[in-house]
């Protein structure tokens, strides 16, 4: 009995040396995330999928799809492209965090619709591209719109971009 519990000790102590032996370096750049600033035209790239902003603009709305009284709708339309050999799903309200003047805002599936073009949600094939708005609603007097988009659900990784709202 005591010579069981001596391997089962033993065993425990060679797993939590080896455990330990990975670099404080190692654990801290796989954990570092990365949140870098980009603007219109510029590009961001992730692992699976490359993002460009190519618009912005605003609208009071359309026929079928009008903000509230003191808001406007404001679209970003953006370019992604599936870099990687397998199908990528695209996911705007899991992935895309919106704030105006650092107040955070919903996703507004009626602002992505006022712009008359596709949204960005949807299954992209690898090596395919598609192009849409992403839309917000925010005050009329908002001037400043940022938008944080994440490769991945549970990425710590981001694409940040800011942009000035327009008139």
């Amino acid at each position: 009995m005591k010579k069981n519990l001596m391997i089962v000790v033993v065993f425990v102590l060679l797993l939590a040396l080896f455990y330990g032996c990975g670099s404080a370096d190692d654990t801290q750049s796989k954990q570092e995330s990365r949140n870098e600033q980009y603007s219109l035209n510029d590009t961001a790239e992730f692992d699976n999928i490359k993002l460009i902003a190519t618009e912005i603009k605003t609208t009071k709305g359309s026929e079928y799809f009008i903000p509230a009284s003191v808001n406007k709708f404001v679209g970003v339309r953006f370019i992604i492209e599936n870099t990687s050999n397998r199908k990528q799903k695209i996911n705007t309200s899991l992935l895309f965090d919106s704030y105006a003047d650092d107040v955070k805002l919903d996703y507004s599936f009626e602002a992505g619709a006022a712009f008359g073009e596709n949204t960005l949600d949807g299954d992209i094939s690898s090596g395919k591209s598609f192009k849409g708005f992403y839309g917000v609603e925010v005050p009329q007097n908002a001037g400043i719109l940022r938008i944080e988009i994440k490769p991945e659900r549970l990425s710590t990784s981001s694409a940040v971009y800011q942009f000035d709202i327009p008139e």
